[in-house]
C-alpha cells in the first residue's frame, strides 16, 4: 500500500484477482511482487495453484504417499541413497547405536512429524559422550537418528554453520522419472539447517552445468549476491558431484511416484539423500528469478500433459 498509494480494498481486490487467474496465494503475490507487473506478466509465474496441480496429477499412489510423508518409511525405502548408518530412535538398544555410529562425532536427531527443520537436535557422540547421547535421544518422540554428513570442502565455503543442499525435484510415473530443477539451499546465521523458511536462501542451479545462476534469495525476496558471513558469491559458483546427484535422483524416482523434491548433501565422497519432500512447493522454483522478473512456469508446464 506505501508503494503503490492503493487503498487497502485495493490492494485486497488486486490479490484476489490475481489468485483467480494464477493461482497465486497472497504469499505468492508478496513474494514475487506483482504489484510491479502487469498481469500477462503474472501469468508467466510458477504460483502455489500450479503446484498443488501437479501433485494432484503426480501424488496418485497412496501407499508412496506414506512412504514420503513417514520419515521412517523414506529411510527403509531409500536407505540404499543414505550413505550412512541411521535408526530409529524407539528401537535401538545401546550395544547397537554404539556399533552403528563408531566412526561418527555428531549425530542428528529427526522427529517423524516434523518438517521445516522444527525438532531437529544434534547431539555428540564422539567417545564417552555416545552414552548419553543414547540416554537423551531414547527419551524424544519416535523419530530418525542420522549420522551428522560432513559435507564436501567446496560447500564449507559457502557457509560451514550448515550443510547446504541441493533440492532437485523430479516427477515420476510408472514408467518415467524427469528432473524438472535444482535449486541449492543455502543457510545463514547460526543455524544448521538450510531451510529457506527457516532464514535460509535459495538459489537457481543450471540443470546442465551444476553452476548457481542467479543471487541467492531470502523468502522475503531480500537478494545477495555473496553470502553475508563468508562472503562466498553465488553466481558461477559450481556444485561438486552435480552430474551424480541427479543421477541419483533419477534412480531414487524410480522407487516411487509422485512430484518429489529430493535434498541431496555433497560429501568429498559424492551425493548422499538426505530427505525426500512431497509437494516441493513453487516459492523454491520461482523466488531465484523474481529481481530479473522471470516467470519460470515454463519450466513445469510439459509436467502437467
Amino acid at each position: 500500500m506505501d508503494e503503490t498509494g492503493w487503498t487497502r480494498k485495493e490492494l485486497i481486490d488486486r490479490i484476489a484477482d490475481a489468485k483467480a487467474r494464477t493461482g497465486a496465494t497472497w504469499k505468492d503475490y508478496y513474494a514475487f511482487k506483482f504489484w510491479q507487473i502487469d498481469e500477462e506478466e503474472q501469468a508467466t509465474y510458477f504460483t502455489q495453484k500450479l503446484s498443488n496441480k501437479l501433485s494432484e496429477l503426480y501424488d496418485v499412489n497412496d501407499f508412496h504417499r506414506d512412504i514420503l510423508l513417514n520419515k521412517e518409511l523414506s529411510c527403509y525405502e531409500f536407505s540404499e541413497f543414505f550413505k550412512r548408518g541411521w535408526c530409529i530412535n524407539k528401537t535401538v538398544s545401546m550395544e547397537e547405536f554404539k556399533q552403528i555410529f563408531k566412526d561418527d562425532k555428531k549425530v542428528v536427531y529427526k522427529p517423524l512429524d516434523g518438517n521445516g527443520g522444527i525438532g531437529i537436535k544434534v547431539f555428540d557422540v564422539s567417545g564417552d559422550a555416545i552414552e548419553d547421547a543414547y540416554n537423551d535421544i531414547i527419551k524424544l518422540q519416535r523419530g530418525v537418528v542420522e549420522a551428522f554428513v560432513i559435507q564436501h570442502p567446496e560447500m564449507s565455503r559457502i557457509t560451514p554453520s550448515s550443510v547446504n543442499t541441493l533440492r532437485v525435484v523430479c516427477l515420476s510415473t510408472d514408467t518415467t522419472s524427469e528432473v524438472a530443477y535444482a535449486a541449492l539451499r543455502i543457510g545463514s546465521g547460526k543455524s544448521f539447517v538450510d531451510n529457506f523458511t527457516d532464514g535460509g536462501m535459495v538459489a537457481g542451479v543450471d540443470l546442465t552445468t551444476g553452476t548457481v545462476v542467479t543471487n541467492g534469495f531470502t523468502v522475503d525476496g531480500i537478494s545477495n549476491a555473496a553470502h553475508p558471513e563468508t562472503g562466498t558469491v553465488f553466481k558461477g559458483f559450481q556444485i561438486p558431484f552435480f552430474k551424480e546427484a541427479l543421477e541419483m535422483v533419477e534412480q531414487a524416482g524410480r522407487k516411487v511416484v509422485g512430484y518429489i523434491g529430493w535434498d541431496i548433501a555433497i560429501t568429498e565422497n559424492g551425493p548422499v539423500l538426505i530427505e525426500a519432500n512431497i509437494m516441493p512447493g513453487n516459492r523454491i522454483l520461482q523466488m531465484p528469478y523474481v529481481e530479473d522478473r522471470i516467470g519460470m512456469r515454463h519450466v513445469m508446464d510439459r509436467f502437467f500433459k
